[in-house]
């Protein structure tokens, strides 16, 4: 550490003393006797080291000439950095230390002790810097610790003693006799289990991180997979509605390869289903009736062949013609003996046909329920159009849901600003900036150290006046003290000399100095009481550069002065002095809090800011997903509709509905056949 430059504010004879600079590896200060030589020494040691407690036996150097006591030492470390070390007497013991660097940053007060070395007050005193007295002495370098620190920077070490002694202080705490209660082991233990609980810890945060990514994914994929669940539901019933159709479906396929191994009839009639259900129907009934005839004919030959001759044999030729007589005669008498309970059932199936046709809507008849589509392709397309809408509709919700979510989100962001908003309105804008407060303090600085110059110059002052009115106390009386009494005090002096010698000689000798000093007394006081003044003293050779140094004094004390007032006006300070400078520091250290509270708000209101954008842009992405989804679902519809429009149907069916009116459809299209059948035979 290299000392570059030494300045004191208020120490001993010192006042707004700067030395320097000191740049040399060894610097030795000489002068007279009582030169300062000594207080600046010992300024050097207090100002490193720490002011000592106040006692009797200790000088502190109090402040001859004014200023705050303490100062400040510019030195330079090894590596070329320069350290301002600046202590001022404060609360504590040892005064207020503050180490800033070149450019105002500050250091904690350990810094100090790094660049001293690690050295000690009576290492620092006896070997860097000592007066001449303490270098004559026998007792320099017999102090243990004074070795201790020689011996361990001889080694390159910086505090070898210490060192020493804590090596052994901890040795003797960390090797105890007796296993178990070995401190070493107990250490052990606690590193051992603190590293456990820190090994626990890292895994938890790195557990924490991996289980919060896949929290979101896993959000993300629930999101997507309720979306599936709903398409794979939809696919699901409609699965299980072609498993429960399977047989029925079998059957009609299964109908339809042997209507097509058919072989084509041409004209075939109109309704001839019908009309072979009710033909078969009579050829069962005339087959009954045949075999019932024939029972009769073989009993009524067995009788004729048991008879000797038949009577009215001649009949028998037309024995075919009367039973075609006797069948249709026994066929009309029971369908006259039947044709009332088969209306009645014609009626029944014409009025359950009737609430079929009611059933499906006021515009159904039997033409349009036998021209109604009920062929395979329809219902496939009716099961596209179901899947798509149940799709879009889906989509639509899911997307729905996310809008919900990332509006609740923006609403909180919203909230979440709106709360910054206010926090920084109700803290108040700072009257100043930054910069103004850079400024406001560099104006006490340069205040408080014009008014340090001003005590300087005014304490000059007070000597130079003081001087002057000692050599105006001591010059003699050339014009400025009256002659004539200067004149009398003579007389007067002489007659009192020649008295005493009149007095010493005897006789005439007496006679004639009491007659002399009776006439120069005379003439003494009548010149003192009757004399006039004279001119002014003579002035000393001295009071002149005195006087004109006390003149430029004061006008530079005045300059300094309006300076003052002026530089320091942006203050607005009633008087200018150190409690107001003070008071003034208190308030833009205010201010300051203020500023750096108003500048996290503004930071915090900023991230507000921009989180409400991100959520308010990522809602509007949402937004527009909903109604490109909308539109998807729209876009289904409407070829939905216009499907159900060229089938005339309602635009309020749905597939489902409209699978249930081709169920009712066909369930109409039986009983119309049934209808049919029975108009038929009725017939």
């Amino acid at each position: 550490m290299k000392i570059r430059d030494i300045r004191i504010d208020g120490f001993g004879q010192f006042a707004d003393k700067q030395f320097g600079p000191l740049d040399r590896p060894m610097t030795v200060f000489y002068g007279p006797n009582e030169a300062g030589k000594s207080t600046l020494l010992e300024f050097v040691r207090r100002v490193l080291f720490g002011f000592p407690r106040r006692s009797g036996k200790v000088n502190t150097y109090p402040a001859m000439a004014g200023g705050s006591y303490g100062g400040h030492i510019i030195v330079q470390a090894a590596d070329g950095r320069p350290y301002n070390v600046r202590r001022t007497v404060g609360r504590g013991y040892g005064g207020e230390v503050a180490i800033t660097s070149e450019s105002g940053d500050p250091f904690p007060e350990t810094e100090l002790t790094t660049l001293l070395g690690h050295h000690s007050r009576d290492v620092f005193e006896q070997i860097f810097a000592f007066t001449l007295e303490e270098l004559h002495s026998s007792d320099l370098l017999t102090d243990s610790n004074v070795n201790n620190q020689i011996y361990s920077a001889g080694m390159g070490v910086t505090s070898l003693p210490n060192a020493m002694k804590s090596i052994e202080n901890s040795r003797r705490n960390i090797f105890l006799k007796g296993g178990s209660s070995q401190k070493i082991y107990e250490v052990y233990t606690r590193i051992e289990a603190i590293d456990n609980r820190l090994r626990e810890v890292s895994d938890g945060a790195a557990r924490y991180g991996e289980l919060t990514a896949r929290l979101q994914q896993v959000e993300i994929e629930l999101a997507g997979l309720a979306a599936r669940r709903q398409r794979i539901q939809a696919r699901h019933g409609h699965r299980m509605r072609l498993q429960n159709a399977w047989d029925a479906w079998n059957d009609l396929v299964s109908a339809g390869r042997e209507l097509e191994a058919l072989p084509a009839i041409d004209n075939f009639p109109a309704d001839g289903v019908n009309r072979l259900e009710a033909l078969e129907e009579r050829v069962r009934t005339a087959h009954r009736e045949y075999e019932s005839a024939r029972v009769r004919m073989a009993q009524a030959e067995a009788e004729v062949e048991s008879r000797a001759g038949v009577e009215h044999e001649a009949i028998l030729r037309h024995s075919s013609d009367i039973r075609r007589l006797q069948n249709g005669r026994t066929a009309f008498d029971g369908s006259i003996k039947d044709l009332p309970e088969r209306e009645t059932e014609l009626e029944g199936h014409k009025r359950t046909l009737s609430e079929t046709l009611k059933d499906l809507g006021p515009d159904w008849d039997e033409a349009r329920l036998e021209e109604f589509d009920l062929s395979i392709a329809v219902r496939q397309e009716i099961a596209e159009h179901r899947e798509r809408l149940r799709d879009a509709s889906a989509e639509r919700s899911n997307r729905r849901a996310i809008l919900s979510q990332n509006a609740a989100a923006s609403e909180e962001a919203i909230e979440a600003e709106s709360k910054a908003r206010r926090e920084m309105e109700a803290a108040g804008k700072p009257t100043l900036d930054a910069e103004g407060i850079r400024q406001r303090r560099g104006l006490i600085r340069a205040a408080r150290s014009q008014l340090d110059e001003i005590g300087r110059i005014r304490q000059n002052v007070l000597n130079l006046q003081s001087q002057l009115d000692g050599l105006e106390s001591a010059a003699p009386s050339v014009g400025g003290i009256d002659r004539s009494r200067q004149v009398a005090a003579g007389s007067l002096a002489v007659g009192v000399v020649l008295l005493i010698g009149g007095a010493v000689l005897g006789g005439t000798a007496l006679l004639i100095g009491v007659a002399a000093a009776i006439a120069l007394a005379g003439v003494g006081a009548y010149l003192f009481m009757f004399g006039r003044p004279g001119s002014a003293v003579a002035e000393s050779p001295l009071a002149a550069p005195i006087r004109e140094s006390l003149r430029r004094s004061e006008a530079e004390m005045q300059d300094i002065l309006s300076k003052m007032t002026a530089d320091a006006a942006p203050l607005e300070l009633e008087v200018i002095d150190e409690s107001s400078l003070l008071a003034a520091e208190e308030s833009i250290d205010d201010e300051e809090g203020r500023l750096r509270e108003w500048t996290r708000l503004s930071e915090a209101l900023g991230a507000a800011k921009d989180l409400a954008k991100q959520r308010q842009a990522r809602g509007e992405e949402s937004a527009s997903a909903v109604e490109d989804a909308e539109r998807q679902l729209d876009a289904a519809q409407g070829v939905w509709r216009e499907w159900l429009d060229a089938r005339r149907l309602l635009d309020t069916f749905s597939p489902e509905t409209v699978e249930v009116l081709q169920g009712q459809v066909e369930l109409g299209r039986s009983r119309l056949g049934d209808v049919r059948s029975w108009r038929e035979r009725i017939k």
